[in-house]
């Protein structure tokens, strides 16, 4: 069965709305990950993690 929202191009299948905060949730997990990469093993320590994981998360990309 033909259904023709699976071949419109895919702008006209996501409202432009959902894809910009899709974008902005992405980039604000980035800037988390990266900020966590800064942290020392102390303030790791402080949240619960350890520096294998830590930097295990900040390599992440989304």
């Amino acid at each position: 069965m033909f259904s023709p929202s699976l071949h419109r191009p895919f702008s006209a299948r996501v409202p432009a709305k959902t894809l910009r905060r899709q974008v902005a949730d992405w980039l604000a997990r980035l800037r988390s990950r990266r900020a966590l990469g800064r942290l020392d093993a102390r303030l790791l320590a402080d949240v619960g993690l350890d520096t294998t994981r830590a930097t295990r998360e900040a390599r992440r990309l989304f």
